[in-house]
């Protein structure tokens, strides 16, 4: 496995990049593209929707939806606190794994 392969394997399986969808969706989405998703999960859950409303699906846009869930389970878990660069480390954002795949 290449150094890329091994960076896009990471960041796919990072916080920002995971959803829970019944078993029937999840299998009829699998490896398509965006758009195909994307129309897929307009009429799912809030965090299906939440996700859908975004027009492209990078590394960007999976950090930051990292970032903002990390900030959810903050507001949610009492004494739960995480520094800013923390959330960085654990979302993988400031490693060079980001660096490596292509926006």
């Amino acid at each position: 496995m290449t150094s890329m392969e091994l960076a896009e394997k990471v960041i796919l399986n990072t916080l920002g990049n995971l959803t829970i969808l019944r078993d029937s969706k999840n299998s009829s989405v699998g490896k398509k593209s965006w758009s195909a998703k994307r129309e897929k999960y307009t009429t799912g859950s809030y965090n299906e929707i939440d996700i859908s409303k975004r027009a492209v699906w990078t590394k960007r846009e999976i950090a930051e939806r990292g970032i903002d869930m990390l900030a959810f389970l903050e507001e949610r878990i009492g004494g739960l606190r995480i520094s800013d660069d923390e959330k960085l480390k654990l979302l993988f954002c400031e490693d060079c794994l980001m660096s490596k795949i292509k926006a």
